[in-house]
């Protein structure tokens, strides 16, 4: 793709995210792949809820799973953090539990003048 065309839909998440970053709330369209993610990243989960934290830059995800974890399961936390981040800030880290206990948490990268 010629690096000088905009796409719309990123300049849409951008000011989202700025817009978060503002007013600590949340879009329609962020609280959808927040909700989806999870369960594309990880096809054992039966359900999964979040929730987030404006002041310490954190996404919690809580999964309910069955059956035995997919391969590559580090690749997979690594894909929702690396997704989160796009959607929301680099700033941002998350956690993610599984059955009532914690399997990743990251944290984000520091930002100036916050």
């Amino acid at each position: 793709m010629d690096s000088s065309i905009k796409d719309p839909t990123w300049e849409q998440l951008m000011l989202l995210r700025d817009l978060t970053k503002r007013t600590g709330v949340l879009h329609e369209i962020q609280v959808t792949n927040l909700k989806l993610w999870p369960m594309i990243a990880f096809t054992h989960a039966q359900t999964s809820e979040f929730t987030w934290d404006v002041d310490k830059h954190n996404v919690t995800f809580s999964l309910t799973t069955k059956g035995a974890s997919p391969k590559s399961m580090r690749a997979r936390f690594d894909w929702l953090d690396q997704s989160v981040k796009a959607l929301l800030g680099p700033e941002w880290g998350i956690t993610v539990n599984m059955n009532g206990k914690e399997k990743f948490s990251s944290t984000g990268k520091k930002i100036l003048n916050e």
